[in-house]
């Protein structure tokens, strides 16, 4: 029974979701049925869950020529475009800015895993037994390497994985997918069969000991919060991650051979967090890739923005642990050079606007945007009140923080806290200002009574129906204003 009230949530949040997408479900899915547009063969980034692939992505997606799919494409891949395009500000400040199980950095408009798009779209993904319905894993868990499926079922996956690439790039054009996620590593052939010998592939690789400990923590984190039924025994849950990482390399090893040459390329977390851009360039090179200038500086302003960011760290295991584990682990240890020495760590050098006079200059924009764009949201709210001769309903300040978080952070690239808290204020003061300009502009009277006050200013700033919308303004601009991204 502990269980009904989040089956209940889903299943009212899928209704509205229904609703919401299904013009686009609609019309686009027809269009995509129809006439499918051709681009360029996707980069997949290939590695068991854990070993990197979500900082292989990020750096990766800051180059103008790739586009990830974003959580908000990816959580609602069916209809995002005329839904998810607005609403996806009404969720900010609601949402958590990182991950649970790492403290990563997350958001409506971050690189997201394509797999959530096929599970929410078709159902042709293995998360659900993953993180919410365990006992169903010998159902789901066929669709990681796709290999035992019905051919209803690989034709739905099929579908939907093209269509969600294609529909991608009708809204950019130009571009190469670049798509992530761990379940592809035991896709190879499948997806070359899907999108051709063109398709570009990277695999990285992190100790196997470590990742293995980092799945196992991040059943523990995301379990409590997804599950839809009582999680499996501890030793059940070591059992099923071993069996699967063991089976997802194995099947990596046997098809890597059938990637034409040129078209793979492989690097080592430690090599990748040792020298970022050196690595970076290098996969390029392999693989052919062009690597502008415009996305050298965007990786290095994505790289000093997370400079100070510490991942997690797992306790090591125990001398039983060791000998029940480290066997079956061996021969990945050795097959990933796990004992040779990182690359020597290269000093990262300073993104070009990382000069004090340039990055001071971009703040100074930023905060005046910010002010303006409070100050004439505050404009535009007093003359509506003016003109109707009565207070408006403090809800303007969600829009207001929006707007004011955007246009912080767009002259300085990316979010920093002073940025954050100038629109946050911006948001939150335009309502007094507005009240304060209808008060004026009416002749002078008491500028608070047109802020709809019926009790003493203090108490009614404190009232649940003002701060909720005075948090929503402050927290919206707050969040967009201090994105990295």
């Amino acid at each position: 029974m502990r269980y009904w009230p989040r089956v209940l949530v889903g299943l009212a949040l899928s209704a509205v979701s229904t609703l919401i997408t299904l013009p686009e479900r609609l019309v686009v899915g027809m269009y995509l049925r129809l006439r499918r547009p051709r681009g360029p063969a996707p980069v997949v980034i290939l590695g068991y869950y854990r070993s990197g692939t979500t900082f292989l992505q990020f750096l990766l997606d800051r180059d103008p020529g790739l586009v990830s799919p974003k959580w908000n494409e990816a959580l609602a891949p069916q209809g995002y475009v005329l839904s998810w395009t607005f609403l996806r500000f009404l969720l900010l400040p609601f949402l958590g800015g990182n991950r649970p199980q790492d403290n990563v950095s997350f958001g409506s408009d971050f690189p997201a895993e394509d797999d959530f798009a096929l599970c929410n779209w078709a159902m042709a993904s293995s998360l659900p037994s993953r993180h919410v319905v365990p006992s169903m894993a010998p159902h789901y868990s066929r669709f990681d390497d796709l290999d035992n499926l019905s051919a209803a079922e690989h034709s739905r996956w099929s579908w939907h994985q093209r269509a969600l690439v294609e529909k991608l790039l009708l809204l950019r054009p130009g571009r190469r997918v670049l798509l992530k996620s761990p379940c592809h590593t035991a896709r190879v052939r499948h997806l070359l069969a899907l999108f051709g010998p063109d398709t570009r592939f990277i695999y990285i690789s992190r100790h196997p000991h470590a990742v293995f400990r980092s799945n196992i923590a991040l059943f523990d984190s995301l379990d409590p919060i997804y599950h839809l039924e009582d999680p499996v025994s501890r030793e059940e849950l070591e059992r099923r991650v071993l069996a699967d990482y063991l089976r997802t390399e194995a099947r990596y090893v046997a098809d890597r051979g059938l990637i034409p040459p040129g078209r793979l390329a492989e690097v080592r977390l430690a090599d990748l967090q040792a020298d970022p851009i050196g690595e970076v360039g290098r996969l390029y090179r392999e693989l052919d890739l062009p690597m502008s200038e415009q996305a050298v500086e965007r990786m290095r302003l994505y790289l000093d923005g997370e400079r100070d960011y510490r991942g997690n760290s797992h306790a090591g295991w125990t001398e039983e642990e060791k000998a029940r584990l480290e066997p079956p682990l061996a021969e990945l240890v050795r097959r990933y050079e796990c004992g040779a020495p990182p690359k020597a760590r290269v000093p990262a050098k300073a993104p070009a606007d990382g000069a004090p006079r340039a990055r001071n200059i971009r703040l100074a924009w930023g905060t005046m945007l910010a002010i303006v764009a409070g100050l004439s949201g505050a404009l535009a709210w007093g003359s509506i009140m003016w003109l109707l001769g009565r207070p408006c309903h403090p809800i303007w300040c969600w829009p207001i923080g929006v707007v004011a978080g955007l246009l912080a952070r767009w002259p300085a690239g990316r979010g920093v806290p002073i940025l954050g808290l100038v629109a946050a204020m911006a948001a939150c003061a335009s309502f007094p200002a507005a009240a304060w300009m209808a008060a004026f502009l009416h002749g002078g009277s008491h500028w608070h009574e047109w802020l709809g006050n019926p009790v003493g200013l203090p108490e009614w700033f404190f009232a649940p129906n003002v701060a909720f919308w005075l948090y929503a303004g402050g927290m919206s601009g707050w969040k967009l204003a201090t994105r990295r991204w």
